[in-house]
């Protein structure tokens, strides 16, 4: 389904308008947004703030030997394969409420227990 290019959105805050970058992240975004539509657009927040911090905790995991069995290389030059059981964990992992920081260790126990179910 094609999505809206972002530049196209504008938000004004404080007297400035500011437009959204055609980005891969934003474009995401806005699919997500598409997706929930009105029905259940109260997700949205969340959901975003789970995506946007999948960057930060992948960077952080991949130098983890507890998180090898969770990657595997491929021909591809930098590209990476990603284990479903790391992303489906991923998708229900609390963050810490102090930091906002994704719980490593229930990411760690999460993936492991639904690797284990179906390997």
């Amino acid at each position: 389904m094609p999505v809206k290019n972002p530049q196209e959105y504008k938000v004004r805050m404080a007297g400035n308008t500011y437009a959204f970058t055609d980005t891969p992240l934003n474009r995401g975004m806005l699919s997500v947004k598409d997706f929930l539509r009105e029905e259940q657009k109260d997700l949205f927040p969340a959901i975003v703030t789970r995506i946007m911090s999948f960057g930060g905790v992948f960077s952080q995991i991949q130098s983890e030997p507890r998180f090898a069995p969770f990657f595997n290389g491929t021909d591809e030059e930098g590209a990476i394969m990603v284990s479903e059981a790391l992303l489906d964990a991923f998708a229900s992992t609390p963050f810490i409420p102090q930091t906002m920081d994704v719980d490593l260790d229930e990411l760690h126990r999460g993936a492991t227990a639904i690797l284990a179910q179906d390997p």
